[in-house]
């Protein structure tokens, strides 16, 4: 049971490790490493709530049904409002602090490969949700193979190594 405990939680796709180290006695944090270390943290997030979905999907009871459709919707919303939030308000900050135009252009243009991907899966479940289309869990795994792998690429990028 261990094994499948940590598969489980673990995968199909990997988390990201949090850079985030103590500072020295009497020094102080490094703002870049925090702020890469509490990014890390949403992007894991992000790939445990994709990893839930897409190992579930198959196993999801009828009775079920409905409410694994809002969980898994409630993910994509999420993943949707961090990127989008993302190119409203940080990438913006970070290039003023960089006094750099554009410095964050690589990380938009990630955005633009696994948002249709994401967009489709977000059209199937709402219409499984309005009863306009009817669940099938290896559908959602398929749809998720489709940008899964891109989106945590993406995720696994932005925080530096």
């Amino acid at each position: 049971m261990g094994d499948r405990k940590a598969f489980w939680a673990d995968g199909p796709f990997p988390l990201i490790p949090t850079p985030a180290q103590q500072p020295a006695e009497g020094q102080q944090s490094d703002v870049f490493v925090d702020t890469a270390s509490e990014m890390a943290c949403v992007h894991n997030t992000i790939i445990r709530g994709l990893n839930a979905v897409y190992n579930q999907a198959p196993h999801v009871h009828p009775q079920d049904k409905k409410s694994f459709l809002h969980f898994a919707q409630t993910m994509l919303v999420y993943t949707d409002v961090h990127y989008r939030g993302e190119e409203t308000m940080f990438f913006p900050a970070v290039e003023a602090m960089a006094g750099e135009e554009d410095i964050m252009a690589a990380n938009v243009e990630q955005h633009e490969a696994f948002h249709d991907g994401l967009h489709a899966m977000e059209a199937y479940l709402e219409a499984c949700l309005n009863d306009v289309d009817t669940y099938d869990g290896d559908k959602v795994v398929t749809l998720i193979d489709g940008f899964g792998n891109t989106l945590c690429e993406h995720l696994a990028d932005e925080i530096p190594r």
